[in-house]
């Protein structure tokens, strides 16, 4: 049973004491029998929080109250009651997932048992907040304490009905409905056979709607007690179930479905959408579009569709917008949605209107297709095309006989498949045609004016070009052709280096309207005579058009514009940016737009906005702010660092998006093509990449490595500890990699650069080093000389000279790698000298041990 039924059961009944009735008041038990109106459930109607503080602390309950105007209730878990939230609820919380109860009292009795809530142990919240809100006997809200207890069985909570200052049969009645909705049958029968037979005959329809659609014991039960309530044949006791009872046309409707809608049904108003599907299903008239929700499945999609209901189309997912467009608006589908839906005959088509012939598969196309595809091969109307439709076969017949405007009807324009074959049979001249032709005919003409113009542009006949879009924008049959005449028109301009010809023409052809296409025009031509005027009006459209379309589009000719290649901290642009443009993008990059948009912008602005992107709050409020597009460009903006971590990160993670590999490759060839001429923060950015291990290519590690050496030989102290041996090892890899891989010139003098400034860190090391050395080794030789051989320390000597024979060929190591790497460069000579001294000391050592 949906839960949308409950709220409709009981009808014309009593539930106070079971009496049937369509009185407001009982006339049995004097009891109000209506159900309280359903409110809005918000994220912040019912809160937790503590009063006091420390040991003293209570936990607390905040409810507002929506049918009172400012009212809300504290309850606290020991039984008092305030009006109001102490410091205006500060320290409470919100209760979330709540929305589907309709009642605020449903709600805090919900938020009371959850199990967040759990740890407070036993507590007087939810006694003292019925007794509050529904009051007690005798004065009891009796309206709300039903929809209260409407809304629990709804939620399927019906302990918690039993709380509810109702009457027992009343609770009995929703405990049962409760248990409905928790599927629990056999609770649900029991606590309807718990009803007196004497009242509560809405019991029998329940009873009469769980024997159909049950199996089992609980189904059996069902019958049981429906048999003691009702007797006669079947028929006799469907008319007790659904007239004697009284409940409502809605109910009756939704749990015994029919052919015919009843009369008072016809019109649908204020229902939830579910019931509001059911009823359209049925015939009935909304009042508005259908809220269809994305679990609808395409199936009924499709019956709601063949009744022409209206739908709502911002309440259906991508697949049903894209179902629903392919029943009504084929022709509004892209080309990869008729693809995927496989719509044969919508593609055919397409391909006929492009001319496109030899894409279309002849064996699977529909007849009319095949047809006109023998009417181009042929130049004959065969029997598919007359199968289809003879009167339209017998006109193409005529036309094809004698192509002229007394044998193109409006019969045969009508299927705009036909047109490129009429057009390429129609041997009429533009300038012949007049424009007060029948409305369809005009269309093709003025269709066929402008695809001529069109082939004249493509062969640079500029100047025909130009008379066959006036006789295109003269024979236009509507608005629409009219400025896509003037847009062609305007274009011959340009080329003929007429920017302002083409400037006026795109006026007239915009005027007061928002054409995307048109606006994007009018700043490529401007951006031709004046940049800055362009960059202007680029900003003015960004800002104030009402298009979303057009703000786009406009926002992506700035980057087209003004984006370069260039990371931010080698970007070299001597022209500023306007400051009207740069503020224009800055408010749509907050806006709803869409993700790839987004990202186009953001790379532009971390080049020439860096300051405003770096700082998180600028984008706090933009839909796409947790994107990865966000955290990627904001740290671009920031430093080689931040950028890096950011890169690295998401190339770790999962599925990697391609233009995040397609961004760090271009950071990595722009790195590398202005290391010489930035601050330094071309070689840290590769320098960041391999020590954190970004995940690149071999070749792309190649162009890294010389890079990451002269930032570390760059930031090395003079004369100090050259840079550790890793980076050493990197350059040799990347030496043998361009070995094998010929080097452009540029890397080719990366390469030499690098090895020559690690070698000039190395040198300035074991240039002290080597002077140690050879004191080192001075000392030794002139105190040894006085003594003859048999009176030496021999082990002490040797103790004394193998730490310095170690280090001289280390050092000899080291300076060998570098020396052929460094072939005419300065530091060439300084090695040469070094190995000489290096090599005389390893002699003496040698000859003195």
């Amino acid at each position: 049973m949906a839960p949308d039924t409950f709220a409709e059961l009981h009808g014309a009944t009593c539930l106070h004491c079971g009496h049937r009735t369509a009185a407001a008041v009982c006339p049995r038990c004097a009891t109000d029998t209506s159900l309280a109106a359903p409110v809005l459930v918000r994220d912040d109607t019912v809160r937790v929080g503590y009063l006091g503080r420390g040991g003293t602390a209570t936990p607390a309950m905040w409810v507002q109250r929506s049918r009172v105007a400012a009212s809300e209730v504290l309850v606290a878990s020991d039984g008092r009651v305030l009006d109001a939230a102490p410091d205006g609820g500060q320290g409470f919380v919100g209760v979330h997932g709540l929305h589907d109860l309709r009642c605020e009292v449903a709600a805090g009795l919900v938020a009371a048992n959850t199990p967040a809530l759990a740890g407070w142990g036993h507590t007087q919240l939810e006694a003292t907040l019925v007794a509050h809100c529904l009051g007690v006997a005798p004065a009891v809200e009796v309206a709300l304490a039903r929809r209260t207890a409407c809304e629990l069985a709804t939620a399927g909570r019906p302990d918690l009905v039993a709380l509810l200052p109702l009457s027992t049969g009343e609770v009995t009645w929703w405990t049962a409905l409760g248990h409905l909705r928790l599927g629990d049958r056999d609770a649900a029968v029991q606590h309807l056979g718990e009803l007196p037979l004497d009242g509560y005959a809405v019991v029998a329809v329940v009873l009469r709607w769980a024997s159909q659609r049950w199996v089992g014991d609980a189904a059996s039960a069902a019958r049981f007690l429906l048999g003691q309530r009702v007797q006669g044949t079947p028929t006799q006791r469907l008319v007790q179930v659904s007239v004697a009872c009284g409940i409502t046309p809605l109910a009756r409707f939704l749990l015994q479905p029919g052919d015919d809608l009843p009369a008072e049904l016809q019109q649908v108003r204020d229902v939830v959408p579910s019931v509001s599907r059911a009823l359209a299903l049925h015939g009935a008239t909304l009042e508005g579009p259908l809220d269809v929700g994305p679990s609808v499945s395409l199936s009924v999609l499709d019956d709601l569709v063949d009744r022409r209901v209206p739908l709502d189309d911002t309440t259906l997912s991508d697949d049903q917008r894209r179902h629903v467009v392919a029943r009504t608006r084929p022709e509004r589908l892209s080309d990869d949605d008729v693809d995927r839906l496989g719509l044969t005959f919508e593609r055919d088509r397409r391909r006929l209107a492009a001319g496109r012939l030899a894409d279309i598969d002849r064996a699977l196309a529909d007849p009319h297709v095949r047809g006109v595809l023998h009417l181009v091969e042929h130049g004959e109307v065969d029997d598919d095309l007359r199968a289809v439709n003879p009167a339209l076969a017998d006109q193409l017949a005529d036309f094809l006989t004698s192509p002229t405007a007394t044998t193109l009807t409006s019969e045969l324009v009508a299927d705009p498949s036909l047109w490129p074959l009429l057009a390429a049979r129609l041997d009429v001249p533009l300038w012949t045609w007049r424009d007060d032709l029948e409305p369809a005919i005009q269309r093709f003409v003025g269709w066929h004016a402008l695809r001529a113009t069109f082939e004249r542009l493509v062969e640079s006949d500029w100047a025909n070009a130009l008379d066959a879009g006036h006789h295109a924008h003269r024979l236009a049959a509507g608005d629409d052709q009219r400025r896509d005449a003037l847009n062609l028109i305007a274009f011959a301009h340009w080329q003929r280096d007429d920017g302002d010809a083409a400037r006026d023409t795109l006026l007239a052809a915009i005027g007061g309207t928002d054409d995307v296409p048109l606006r994007v025009n009018l700043a490529i031509v401007a951006s031709s005579l004046d940049p800055d005027s362009a960059a202007l009006e680029l900003a003015r459209l960004v800002r104030e058009s009402d298009s979303a379309d057009l703000r786009c589009a406009a926002a992506m000719r700035a980057v087209h514009l003004w984006a370069t290649d260039d990371l931010p901290w080698t970007l070299r642009r001597f022209r500023p940016v306007p400051s009207a443009l740069v503020e224009a993008l800055r408010d749509l990059v907050v806006s709803e737009i869409d993700l790839g948009i987004f990202r186009s912008i953001l790379g532009m602005q971390s080049n020439l906005d860096r300051d405003w992107l770096c700082r998180p709050v600028n984008l706090s409020t933009s839909p796409h702010r947790q994107s990865v597009e966000a955290k990627v460009f904001q740290a671009r903006a920031t430093g080689p660092r931040e950028y890096v971590d950011a890169l690295t990160y998401v190339l770790r993670s999962g599925t990697v998006p391609g233009w995040v590999e397609h961004e760090r490759d271009r950071a990595i060839e722009s790195a590398a093509r202005h290391v010489f001429d930035d601050d330094g923060s071309s070689a840290l950015f590769a320098l960041f990449a391999i020590q954190r291990k970004m995940p690149m290519g071999v070749e792309h590690r190649a162009v890294l490595a010389p890079l990451a050496v002269l930032a570390v030989s760059e930031h090395a102290e003079p004369g100090g500890e050259p840079p550790p041996d890793v980076y050493l090892q990197l350059l040799e890899e990347a030496d043998a990699f361009w070995t094998e891989h010929r080097p452009s010139a540029h890397m080719a003098r990366v390469l030499d650069t690098a090895w020559e400034r690690l070698a000039v860190c190395h040198v300035g090391f074991l240039d002290r080093v080597v002077e140690r050395m050879v004191r080192a080794v001075d000392d030794l030789d002139r105190r040894i000389r006085r003594d003859p051989r048999h009176r030496r320390n021999t082990p002490a000597l040797r103790d004394a000279l193998e730490p310095i024979l170690d280090d001289a060929i280390a050092a000899d190591d080291v300076l060998s790698e570098f020396r052929p790497h460094v072939v005419g460069a300065p530091v060439a000579r300084e090695i040469d000298d070094l190995l000489r001294t290096v090599r005389d000391i390893r002699r003496i050592c040698m000859r003195m041990l």
